[in-house]
């Protein structure tokens, strides 16, 4: 009797639970609308389920309902967004109605840890000759649960250790070390037979002759030919990635596109225009790798020089003087 109303509480809990963030998510949206509705510009948030158990997948959608005349950015993510890893971007859908042009975009997202998650607002972009206004969505609340039964008693205590005479000890001694004994040799044996254990070769260019072979490896492999733009964008943004983890020790490979430059603008390393390059340049690579857009020709052909260059410029200036010194006795030879 007591188990059956303990069970019967904590199902109605869960319901209160899941309305009340229901009730948040609905009321964030419907507040940020008529807000906005006096200013030509209209944005609203759904998340859809607002309750869901652990691995499953939610849809986050943005809609934007504007003027024609007015310019709109949506904001960019990256690859996750608020604890939520974005699993896939579908294309931006457009339509006009009544007079007004209509945008949205979706996001697939999931996780795999439980708890209460806040999706942040997401800051659009407006403006009628320029995008110098913001506007702010409403903050949308998700529930994660498990699948697991939190009210099941079921759970057996652990069993107490087991107790064991001498006899058994050697029994179980020569039950585990005559194995381990041969293994042993057995590996002896193979090391002695093949000399020595191979070992990775330490790669001992420096990090800029790297990626000038790496760029050039990629550009043999006619990518760009044969239309496979997003194998192409990844590996051209995992070579620059890689040259300034060598370079100037920054975790980039491992970080966002948005987490990175944000580490990047807490350091003296790069110039502003440098900052903005490399910022510019990863927002066009996760279009290409995660939103599957088709770059411009323009785009595809300066993307690995626009790497070359930026290599280039970050070189130590006595390398520079020296790689000079070489090019200009080569010219110098080929008059001779």
């Amino acid at each position: 009797m007591c188990v059956c109303l303990k069970k019967i509480l904590f199902r109605d809990l869960q319901f209160i639970r899941f309305l009340f963030f229901l009730t948040l998510s609905v009321f964030s949206v419907f507040s940020f609308s008529a807000e906005e509705k006096e200013k030509e510009m209209r944005v609203e948030t759904f998340v859809s389920p607002a309750f869901i158990h652990i691995g499953d997948n939610i849809h986050y959608r943005i809609k934007a309902r504007f003027d024609p005349s007015l310019k709109v950015d949506f904001p960019r993510f990256g690859e996750n967004l608020s604890g939520f890893a974005i699993r896939e971007f579908s294309p931006r859908q457009e339509r006009e109605e009544q007079g007004q042009k209509v945008i949205e975009e979706t996001y697939e997202l999931h996780t795999f840890v439980t708890g209460d998650y806040v999706i942040p607002p997401a800051l659009i972009q407006y403006g009628e000759k320029s995008a110098d206004k913001t506007l702010e969505t409403g903050a949308i609340y998700v529930r994660v649960d498990s699948r697991l039964d939190s009210s099941a008693t079921d759970i057996k205590d652990i069993l107490p250790p087991l107790s064991f005479s001498k006899s058994q000890w050697k029994v179980w001694a020569l039950w585990i070390g005559i194995p381990l004994i041969l293994v042993a040799l057995i590996v002896c044996l193979v090391r002695w037979w093949l000399g020595r254990v191979d070992t990775p070769v330490e790669d001992k260019r420096s990090p800029w002759e790297i990626a000038f072979a790496d760029l050039e490896i990629l550009k043999s492999k006619h990518l760009l030919e044969t239309n496979h733009f997003r194998e192409y964008y990844f590996t051209l943004s995992d070579i620059l990635r890689n040259y300034i983890e060598k370079r100037f020790g920054l975790m980039a490979p491992e970080r966002t596109t948005e987490e990175f430059i944000k580490l990047i603008r807490t350091q003296s390393i790069f110039s502003a225009e440098q900052q903005r390059l490399l910022h510019h340049f990863l927002q066009e690579c996760d279009l290409v790798k995660f939103a599957k857009a088709t770059p411009e020709f323009t785009q595809t052909n300066s993307g690995a020089e626009r790497v070359r260059c930026f290599v280039q410029e970050t070189i130590p200036v006595e390398i520079q003087k020296e790689l000079e010194n070489i090019e200009g006795k080569k010219e110098l030879g080929k008059l001779f």
